[in-house]
């Protein structure tokens, strides 16, 4: 089973006692283009070119359009391998902060490059946004 298949397994367990993240779960499959949940394993520092605790993820830039009902999932596998982080990002706030972001590959995507250290958690490397204000698990 692959890294993104577990991750969802996990976030369907987890809705049934998170009401945040059930909600979250409900609205982000909405979404008309499918590109919702976003998964990254946990990169040790001598896995990552920043050489520190960090997560990798890439998001269409498709998956900013549309309405605004349902957020995007960014899912990142804890430190210590037990269970996932998950923000749920509103589109518009991506949409807002876009030119700030890395973006890279022939079919646009986002690059988020988030630092999983625990002075700069949800750091955006690139860009210096700070994510964890989207924390819901």
């Amino acid at each position: 089973m692959s890294g993104r298949h577990v991750a969802l397994a996990w976030m369907q367990r987890c809705a049934r006692s998170h009401a945040e993240l059930a909600e979250a779960l409900r609205l982000s499959v909405r979404h008309r283009s499918g590109n919702t949940v976003f998964t990254s394993t946990i990169y040790e520092p001598g896995s990552s070119w920043t050489a520190r605790w960090s997560w990798w993820h890439k998001i269409p830039l498709s998956a900013l359009d549309g309405d605004d009902e349902g957020p995007l999932l960014i899912v990142s596998e804890r430190r210590d391998g037990n269970g996932y982080c998950v923000l749920a990002v509103p589109r518009v706030w991506l949409r807002e902060r876009r030119s700030l972001l890395a973006t890279f590959g022939p079919h646009p995507f986002l690059k988020l490059l988030l630092s999983a250290e625990e002075a700069e958690l949800f750091v955006d490397g690139p860009s210096g946004l700070n994510f964890a204000q989207w924390k819901i698990v």
